[in-house]
């Protein structure tokens, strides 16, 4: 990855500032996301870093896209960006690069509904947040018996179809890279930063 090895003298908060300065080449972008595609838990991720990496989105502007904003017959894509005057929402249209179309249409076709382009279903299996019941009990104080784990257990309320959070995205993308040598990526920032420099080489 850009940026090379880090000298063994460095200090913890020189390193960090390092690693925040890293950027991916267009091929170790490709790697990435394959990587991704491969390893991901569930299915809203691929995409949502996919979308990440080829727009330069912020990941709270990938949050808030709607179904709505991919525009496959003009090959755009819409942004839209953070808050910057009070009370006004700006927006910025993206060129959608064949990779990402692809991706799109295929995450559509298994969309859960509704008018966010990233969402999840109501329930989502292996998920502390929405799975099917709530209140299971850890730690030294859980019961031992089985009646006793499961008094507290009740069925949690349906919400519907549900926006990602900031922190559900972050947890779930330092999960996907756990373990690999992708993991040195900070977080989602490291995907607009290497399309902002990709970009930049382009253009010079």
């Amino acid at each position: 990855m850009t940026g090379g090895l880090l000298p063994a003298n460095c200090f913890p908060k020189q390193a960090a500032e390092l690693w925040n300065c890293l950027f991916l080449t267009l091929s170790e972008i490709a790697e990435l996301l394959e990587f991704v595609r491969k390893t991901a838990n569930h299915p809203w991720i691929y995409p949502m870093v996919a979308f990440a990496a080829h727009t330069g989105a912020r990941r709270s502007e990938a949050i808030r896209a709607l179904v709505g904003d991919v525009d496959f017959e003009s090959g755009t894509v819409l942004v839209r960006e953070k808050k910057r005057v009070k009370g006004k929402r700006t927006t910025r249209r993206v060129p959608l690069s064949p990779l990402l179309a692809r991706v799109l249409r295929d995450w559509l076709k298994d969309h859960p509904g509704g008018s966010l382009l990233f969402a999840v279903p109501e329930v989502v299996e292996r998920s502390s947040k929405r799975s099917r019941t709530t209140g299971h009990q850890n730690g030294e104080t859980r019961p031992t018996s089985l009646k006793g784990r499961l008094s507290t257990v009740r069925l949690r309320e349906r919400p519907g179809i549900v926006p990602l959070t900031r922190d559900e995205t972050h947890d779930h993308f330092e999960r996907t890279l756990r373990g690999s040598k992708w993991s040195v990526l900070k977080g989602w920032h490291v995907l607009r930063h290497s399309f902002a420099s990709n970009w930049r080489g382009e253009g010079s």
